[in-house]
């Protein structure tokens, strides 16, 4: 997964066109789009071979003693997970992005920065317009983040949620 700062005005007005006109994509602060690959087989001993690398680093132990624990990570990449499936990697590895999503939404909470995920865009565009299959990635989400403004409508706008009793199911 890769995560693309989009800071060009033009580019952000070319999103913006073809993501329902929404303002986020040009006034935010920040946007970002949550990318992962197109072929996650393919990048699997190079993405666990940097994590490993990453892990000897940060934690300065010998990579021989990560060996096993790689070997375990290729083979997942590689074989759908827990499923046995090659086919549903890209399927985790979306789902990997929806996590990194909720962190950063969490994150951008916690220090009082608003912040939101966006869909509702034209992916085949998007993708485009950000030359995302040259680096080998498909866009998943954009993440708008920065602060509201002060005569903002919505901020005083009773919110709409669906109860408890709507959301959860017992057992």
């Amino acid at each position: 997964m890769e995560i693309v700062e989009i800071k060009t005005p033009e580019i952000r007005e070319q999103l913006k066109a073809i993501g329902w006109n929404q303002d986020q994509f040009t006034d935010s602060s920040s946007l970002f789009a949550i990318c992962t690959f197109i072929d996650p087989n393919s990048k699997s001993e190079e993405l666990v071979q940097n994590y490993v690398d990453e892990i000897v680093k940060v934690r300065e132990v010998e990579a021989e003693s990560l060996e096993g624990y790689k070997g375990m990570m290729v083979n997942a990449m590689n074989n759908g997970n827990t499923t046995g499936d090659p086919q549903y990697t890209p399927f985790w590895l979306d789902n990997q992005a929806y996590i990194v999503i909720g962190q950063v939404l969490t994150a951008c909470a916690i220090a009082g920065i608003d912040a939101i995920a966006m869909e509702g865009f034209d992916i085949a565009k998007a993708n485009d317009i950000l030359g995302l299959s040259v680096l080998g990635l498909r866009i998943k989400c954009f993440v708008a983040v920065g602060f509201r403004l002060e005569d903002d409508k919505y901020a005083a706008t009773k919110k709409v949620r669906f109860t408890q009793e709507d959301l959860f199911i017992q057992k």
